[in-house]
């Protein structure tokens, strides 16, 4: 998918357990699972990321300066430019947006739009 603008969180309505609903850029409320992500990060070995498999830790996710969803909660150190750097963890938008389902996708009864 090619986007001209790359979509950002820009709001977030609710986190229950592994799951955040989020207002995003384009206008759209969706929702995140992430139970599906935590079997693949644990499978490849994706250890920075397996903290956030504890509701307790997952639960303080907020919305980062870039519009992504953060943990601070989960602080991550690299090396960038020869300086090491600590700051929270934080996830792609583009793999949040495009793993993510729209609202309505979880709607039980099927709603009739108004005329």
């Amino acid at each position: 998918m090619k986007y001209e603008r790359i979509p950002h969180i820009t709001q977030i309505f609710k986190v229950e357990p592994f799951k955040v609903t989020c207002l995003w850029n384009t206008g759209e409320m969706r929702v995140k699972e992430f139970e599906d992500d935590f079997e693949r990060w644990q499978t490849q070995h994706y250890d920075l990321l397996l903290p956030l498999t504890d509701y307790e830790t997952f639960r303080h996710v907020s919305i980062g300066e870039t519009g992504t969803l953060q943990w601070v909660n989960v602080p991550v150190t690299f090396n960038f430019d020869g300086e090491t750097r600590t700051e929270p963890l934080d996830l792609d938008p583009i793999v949040l947006y495009e793993t993510s389902k729209p609202l309505s996708a979880y709607r039980l009864v099927p709603v009739e739009e108004a005329a």
